[in-house]
């Protein structure tokens, strides 16, 4: 063999036994051989690099070959030495992209008339049959359709596609699959022993895992890294090949999506390569449970699948970066508001409110201020009684024996009713900032402009129309005048879309918490009698005579159905 030949050719397979993978593939045209039941016309099916054509040559070798060993060509014989030296008169192989017309395919059917020389089979090879034009299809069909006696046809694609079905249904098709990694590594190795090179085995696994299951692809990527440098390691194969160490993408997806999309943004980078890397990483993410990664993993896949172009895979991979950062950006937003408005601990409380009366303290547990998705012990001890016996369930002697209402043990965070309560808003009310609350209300016009926008259509729907009531910073309240879209905010406003609409509105996130009419009102009743915070914005106090200020019972009534349904009976 010459000096100068391609690792690929120097070691193509000349027998179906040095042919890696490929099993079935291997069994039907064996088969066909030991049975003598030749076809007149196989079509080779697979992507790039998988053996279609190496196959095919073994085929036309076997079925001409004068001393088959176990079905195997012998490679010895004057035909086999001919093919090998691409001498055969009787093999003719044909690269449809550039010859592709009908004329080409004429006069194949002309010379299939023309006797074999010391051939039994007259084998024609088409590479890329699918490029075929209409007209040449036509053309070949008639060749198919009527055989000429030892004549084979040997078609091979990547697109199996774009045959028409009536060749189709005149061939026998020979699906190649797509090369599992451990038989890229075999036939990597068997070139690198054969060359007396040494390689790291994790230097192999790169070269693997950006050949995309095609061995002539693998072949290809390890002479680029021998041409660079003779050394088979890993630091060699990300530089010649232009890749991202693989556990530096790992470390960096965990740790700060920022500094990787500057290392994609990087020059030098093969992204067709990277993005096998990414999905290989993303894969073994999730299947270590990391949950949050699978959106991402969806997304690439699509990108790996539909886009060619190195500058917009670059984008692509980015803009899958970016959004995975904005998700876990949007996460930590619900995590601290969660943590907000659910964490008390004796160190660090929250929000409390305190209701004084003589001296004594009642707790804010103990009056069950909660949504009406809570069940609230204070109106079951209340139901049914007149007013002279509220004084009575709430003086001082009693206090002690007060139960705690009862809390929901399973909270689905889908609904933002089911950990919210009237502190939050309580906190928004107190704190309020009215410049923040100006600038919000500005900017919350800009909602009517994305009434057209799918992405954000349930969004929007739930939030024309609204109005901007109280802020903190933080936490902000929102005004519904509609029943029905209130209900439906409440359905969506921990998701992620919505997060990324508030960010595009008001240029950052902030916890968004309901309200209607009337229960605003009740708040604002409950706000002017006292409710404050403390100067270290950890406690709010309640004036307790709202409770039990006997000329307006209603007040009553008013404070301890915030948010819920009048279960409270009054004479």
């Amino acid at each position: 063999m010459k000096s100068n030949q391609s690792l690929y050719n120097k070691y193509r397979p000349s027998n179906f036994l040095e042919v890696v993978g490929q099993d079935v593939a291997k069994d039907i045209l064996i088969n066909s051989i030991a049975k003598n039941k030749i076809n007149h016309a196989y079509l080779f099916y697979g992507i790039r690099g998988t053996g279609k054509t190496t196959l095919a040559r073994i085929f036309a070798k076997a079925i001409n070959c004068k001393k088959l060993i176990n079905n195997n060509p012998c490679n010895k014989c004057e035909i086999c030495n001919d093919i090998n030296n691409g001498s055969a008169f009787d093999i003719i192989e044909i690269d449809a992209a550039s010859n592709n017309g009908v004329n080409e395919i004429r006069i194949i059917k002309e010379n299939t008339n023309i006797l074999t020389t010391n051939s039994t089979y007259k084998v024609y090879i088409i590479d890329e049959v699918h490029m075929l034009t209409k007209q040449a299809f036509n053309a070949l069909l008639k060749t198919l359709e009527e055989p000429p006696k030892n004549t084979v046809f040997l078609l091979a694609t990547t697109e199996m596609h774009k045959i028409p079905k009536t060749v189709l249904s005149r061939t026998v098709t020979v699906n190649l699959e797509v090369l599992s990694e451990t038989n890229i590594k075999k036939g990597i190795k068997v070139i690198l022993e054969g060359e007396n090179i040494n390689y790291e085995e994790k230097a192999i696994d790169y070269i693997t895992l950006v050949s995309g299951g095609s061995l002539r692809d693998a072949i290809s990527a390890l002479e680029a890294v021998l041409l660079f440098n003779k050394e088979i390691n890993i630091s060699n194969v990300i530089k010649a090949l232009g890749l991202v160490n693989k556990d530096d993408i790992k470390n960096l997806l965990n740790s700060d999506i920022n500094k990787l999309v500057e290392v994609i943004d990087a020059s030098e980078k093969d992204y067709n390569k990277i993005l096998f890397i990414m999905l290989e990483v993303l894969t073994e993410l999730t299947r270590e449970g990391r949950l949050e990664f699978i959106t991402m993993l969806d997304d690439l896949i699509n990108v790996a699948s539909n886009i060619n172009d190195p500058i917009l895979l670059k984008l692509s991979i980015q803009s899958a970066l970016l959004k995975l950062n904005v998700s876990r950006e949007t996460n930590k937003k619900i995590n601290v508001v969660e943590n907000f408005i659910s964490v008390k601990n004796e160190d660090n409380k929250i929000v409390e409110e305190n209701i004084l009366k003589k001296d004594n303290v009642i707790k804010n547990d103990d009056i069950s201020l909660r949504i009406k998705d809570e069940s609230i012990k204070t109106k079951e001890d209340l139901h049914g009684k007149k007013q002279e016996n509220i004084d009575s369930d709430l003086n001082v002697q009693n206090v002690e024996n007060v139960e705690k209402a009862p809390k929901k043990t399973e909270k689905n965070l889908n609904i933002i009713t089911d950990f919210i309560d009237v502190n939050n808003y309580m906190y928004a009310v107190v704190g309020n900032n009215e410049e923040k609350l100006s600038e919000i209300k500005l900017k919350w016009k800009y909602i009517e402009n994305y009434i057209t926008s799918i992405k954000y259509k349930e969004i929007v729907s739930a939030l024309i129309n609204t109005i901007p009531l109280a802020t903190n910073g933080n936490i902000l309240i929102v005004g519904f005048k509609n029943k029905q879209q209130l209900n439906e905010f409440k359905r969506i406003s921990l998701s992620d879309v919505y997060f990324e609409f508030i960010k595009e509105i008001i240029e950052e996130y902030i916890f968004a918490l309901p309200i209607n009419e009337e229960n605003w009102d009740k708040l604002l009743i409950v706000n002017e009698k006292g409710y404050k915070l403390t100067d270290k914005n950890t406690e709010v106090n309640l004036n307790y005579d709202l409770f039990i200020e006997s000329e307006d019972v209603k007040k009553t009534k008013a404070l301890n159905n915030i948010f819920g349904e009048d279960n409270v009976q009054y004479e």
